[in-house]
């Protein structure tokens, strides 16, 4: 079985919480700690991040 690290960078989140998110056009899944449904806890809409400064390690 391949672990999750040699396919995805695995990290912690950015301080996204759900109840800090709006839903009134959910488009993304909200991947929480839900041993449930994958770990799919809502269905929230889409960020709109400006200025974003990106660094790969």
């Amino acid at each position: 079985m391949v672990e999750l690290q040699e396919i995805f960078d695995v990290s912690y989140g950015s301080k996204l919480d759900l109840n800090k998110m709006s839903s009134f056009n959910p488009t993304i899944n909200f991947v929480g700690r839900s041993g449930k449904n994958n770990g799919v806890t809502a269905s929230v809409d889409l960020l709109k991040i400006q200025n974003l400064i990106q660094q790969d390690y």
